[in-house]
């Protein structure tokens, strides 16, 4: 197999035609992007790496009683903003970015290079005007000669968002220009018309007489631009918006709007995305990241279905709820229910219409499973809503037990119902078979033991033991079963989970920026007042919420979801007296349910796409468990108990 570090310079991730000779000056760009990518690609490897690495390193140290160092903590904080910047911009060459895409889908099909166009160049310009910004930062950090624990320089570690923000700009302006070569100019002369008068005030010695009359002209332009420009460039970010431009731009464009409508200095945007050092738990999130990548990449999903077939196949229904199970555990680690679709539907769906569960019934039961997962530990979008609502993520990672719990009872429990009426065959259940199944996925078995065990009993935070369990993973998929070829594949895994999750860290540090300006503004005070004046009760304001979740769920990935909403909704959920776990796992839950509504819920497009069913044929697979999930979200929402009981009987809080 290739190694991602061979194909990265490949430049068919712009989209060109293969029978079509790129221009000579573009291919030149195309090698100058290919060495910087092969740069990105290395340092994202190291990067994610020393991540799992050095935080193990650390907890093998204290359980020895041996001395250890505080680095060993700090330098995967470092890695981690490195791999938001670097892993943005491999995303941007790759054309990965999360976006909201609202109408391109809609559209014919002919306009779809212009929409792409559109989004590209104005994706370009924003990250230009960032990188603009966060360079205003690095210079900063210099001057006031900042320093990381007393020894390394801060300014060191802040270039890293300038180097992830201009790359993405770069890679924005390439493919751009692969559809229309006339937009780079442009692109970059908007730019500079914005960024050139402010640059003066850092740099007037460099500028001679004979340029201040240009340099005069580009400020009137920039004056300009100020005081009548500010609703041009608000629907120029809309344009970006409906036509596809990464989420992380359109929040980056937003909050820089805002401050410099407001005299505030746009580098205050690239700040926060600085501020990500400081996240809690925010190493967890490449390390979960890697663990799920290297999980989908072995054969541990075929290991699971065997023990589930082994263990309960003799029970009457009791492959449904080996199926819904298996779906749950794939999906907290992978952190995706679309990537539990595409990795296990065809074998789950195989292995229940064996059983005699029949097509219809089995499509709908893996469908509906996909998302279950996502209320466990450690589930990416419970550590998310933690850093976003400010609350403990361990505290997230028990109150969702009985509400996980909950759950999949309500969907196995139909799956259960519906097949009883079907001629289900029937499996003795072989001892032998039993203990050969479960020796052979006793490792996975074992992982969620290890993470949790960690946690309860205290020998590790949460980061710590998501490195451990990222090492544990490797070993295992690497050494004892070997399904990953460290040699071959360690770079598609570490470099294509990297890319994933820097395209995650962008968004949460420009999402930081973006409340901080609602912040600023007092949006969430106004919020507030609204609610209070024009909703009667908490119960009310409850089922409002569950209804707009609904619809944000069908429409919105759910990490967009956390990003946009969470620093909205949080402060109103506390002025009605709604415990911001409790609302946490609300919110989850709706979103998990949003996935599976029809007619545009995210989880039927890919379950048509990987069933080779038409969209129609899914929606009705799915609506038996869709009506037992719905009351099952009432008592969620209803019974606070489910989700702060644990910890309220434990003490945890």
């Amino acid at each position: 197999m290739t190694s991602k570090l061979d194909v990265v310079s490949s430049p068919s991730d712009y989209n060109l035609d293969p029978e079509r000779e790129p221009r000579g000056w573009f291919r030149l760009l195309l090698r100058l992007d290919a060495g910087f990518a092969r740069i990105d690609t290395v340092f994202l490897v190291v990067a994610m790496v020393a991540c799992a690495l050095l935080p193990t390193l650390d907890f093998i140290l204290r359980i020895s009683s041996l001395p250890t160092s505080p680095w060993f903590i700090r330098i995967p904080k470092y890695c981690t903003l490195g791999v938001a910047m670097v892993g943005a911009a491999l995303a941007a060459r790759q054309g990965s970015h999360i976006a909201l895409d609202l109408i391109h889908q809609l559209v014919p099909q002919r306009f779809a290079a212009w929409f792409r166009c559109v989004a590209d160049s104005i994706g370009a310009l924003v990250c230009l005007f960032l990188g603009y910004g966060a360079l205003m930062f690095v210079m900063t950090e210099y001057a006031a000669g900042s320093k990381e624990l007393d020894v390394f320089p801060s300014w060191i570690v802040a270039a890293l968002i300038p180097w992830g923000f201009l790359s993405c700009a770069y890679r924005f302006i390439m493919r751009a220009m692969a559809d229309r070569w006339w937009l780079g100019p442009v692109i970059v002369l908007v730019a500079l018309t914005g960024t050139l008068p402010d640059a003066v005030e850092w740099f007037p010695e460099y500028y001679p007489t004979a340029g201040q009359g240009a340099l005069h002209l580009v400020t009137l332009v920039s004056d300009w631009a100020f005081e009548h420009g500010a609703w041009v460039t608000g629907l120029i970010l809309i344009a970006g918006l409906v036509t596809g431009m990464p989420l992380f731009a359109v929040l980056g464009g937003a909050a820089t709007l805002g401050f410099w409508v407001g005299e505030s200095p746009i580098g205050v945007v690239s700040v926060s995305v600085y501020q990500l050092l400081d996240a809690p738990a925010l190493v967890t999130l490449p390390l979960f990241t890697l663990m799920g990548a290297v999980l989908a990449k072995s054969d541990a999903p075929g290991r699971l279905v065997r023990v589930a077939r082994a263990w309960l196949g003799w029970a009457p229904g009791g492959l449904a709820v080996a199926a819904v199970v298996v779906c749950a555990f794939f999906t907290t680690f992978s952190g995706a229910s679309g990537v539990t679709i595409l990795a296990m539907g065809v074998l789950l769906h195989q292995m229940l219409c064996d059983e005699g569960y029949g097509d219809h019934l089995s499509v709908g039961l893996v469908t509906s499973s996909g998302s279950i997962g996502l209320l466990f530990a450690p589930a990416l979008p419970l550590i998310m809503y933690g850093i976003f609502a400010k609350v403990d993520i361990d505290h997230m990672f028990v109150a969702g037990l009985l509400p996980g719990l909950l759950l999949i009872i309500a969907v196995s429990g139909t799956g259960v119902f519906l097949g009883r009426r079907s001629a289900l065959k029937s499996h003795p259940f072989v001892l032998s078979e039993a203990l050969s199944a479960a020796r052979e996925a006793v490792w996975e078995i074992i992982l969620p033991v290890l993470i949790l065990g960690l946690l309860v009993l205290g020998f590790a935070d949460v980061t710590t033991a998501a490195a451990v369990g990222a090492v544990y993973t490797l070993i295992v998929a690497g050494f004892i079963h070997k399904d990953v070829d460290l040699k071959k594949d360690m770079g598609d895994v570490v470099c294509e989970s990297g890319v994933v999750i820097g395209a995650v860290l962008v968004i949460v540090g420009l999402a930081l920026g973006f409340v901080g300006f609602l912040v600023d503004q007092e949006v969430p005070q106004m919020i507030i007042a609204w609610a209070q004046e024009n909703i009667s009760s908490r119960w009310a304001f409850l089922l409002g919420t569950n209804l707009l979740l609904l619809v944000v769920g069908c429409l919105l990935d759910i990490l967009s979801a956390i990003v946009i909403f969470v620093p909205l909704i949080v402060p109103v959920a506390v002025s009605f007296g709604v415990d911001p776990v409790h609302m946490g796992i609300i919110f989850l839950a709706n979103l998990e349910i949003g996935y599976l509504t029809p007619p545009v819920g995210m989880n039927l497009f890919l379950a048509s796409f990987r069933f080779k069913r038409p969209l129609p044929t899914i929606w009705k697979t799915v609506v038996p468990f869709l009506l037992v999930l719905f009351v099952a979200l009432l008592i969620i929402t209803y019974v606070p108990f489910l989700s702060t009981g644990l910890l309220d009987l434990t003490g945890s809080r």
